[in-house]
C-alpha cells in the first residue's frame, strides 16, 4: 500500500518497509535461537537494507515534502536510533544518515557502559526467552506465546506462563 503520491518518498517507505521487515526477521530467529548459517543470512540481510534505507535517507531532498510525508519522515527518522540499537548485526556501523554507529558505543551519543549494559541484558534475555522449559519440551518465547494465545485449559495456560519465569528473573532477579 502507497501512502503518498511523490515517487521519491514512495522508495523511502518501500525501503524502511524492507528494513524494518529484516529486522523483525533477524529478531525473531536470534530469539528462536536459530541456525547460524540463517542467522547471519539474515544480519547480512538487515545491514544491507539498513544502508539502503541510510543512502535514500542522505540522498534524498526531503525539504518540500506534504505534510503527512513530513511527519512520517521524522518518525522513520526517531526510530532508527531505537532499532538500530537492539538488532546485534548492526552494532558499531556508521550509515550514511548518521542515525548510529555513534563513536562513545550507542545511538545519540548514549554511555558506553549503558550501551553495553543494555547489549548484556537484552542478550541474557533473549537467551533465555530461547530455551524456556515446558512440559519436558524445550521452547522458545514466541512459541510459548502463541500456545497461550490457542489454548483453552487455565491450567495449562499458568503452566506455559510460569515456563518464561526464567527470563523475568533474568531481568529482575527475584522481585
Amino acid at each position: 500500500m502507497q501512502f503518498t503520491p511523490d515517487p521519491a518518498f514512495r522508495r523511502l517507505e518501500d525501503s524502511y518497509r524492507v528494513y524494518f521487515e529484516a529486522w523483525g526477521s533477524w529478531m525473531v530467529q536470534h530469539h528462536r535461537g536459530a541456525g547460524r548459517t540463517h542467522t547471519d543470512r539474515l544480519a547480512d540481510s538487515l545491514v544491507a537494507a539498513r544502508h539502503a534505507l541510510a543512502d535514500l535517507l542522505a540522498g534524498g531532498s526531503w525539504d518540500e515534502l506534504l505534510a503527512d510525508d513530513a511527519t512520517a519522515l521524522r518518525i522513520v527518522r526517531a526510530c532508527l536510533p531505537d532499532l538500530d540499537a537492539w538488532a546485534q548485526p548492526l552494532d558499531g556501523l556508521t550509515f550514511a544518515d548518521h542515525q548510529s554507529g555513534v563513536d562513545v558505543g550507542g545511538p545519540d551519543g548514549e554511555s558506553k557502559e549503558s550501551w553495553q549494559l543494555r547489549r548484556m541484558t537484552f542478550d541474557a534475555w533473549g537467551a533465555a526467552m530461547a530455551t524456556l522449559e515446558v512440559g519436558g519440551e524445550q521452547l522458545d518465547r514466541l512459541t510459548v506465546t502463541a500456545y497461550l494465545a490457542r489454548e483453552d485449559d487455565e491450567a495449562v495456560r499458568r503452566r506455559l506462563f510460569l515456563s518464561m519465569e526464567p527470563a523475568w528473573q533474568t531481568l529482575n532477579g527475584d522481585d
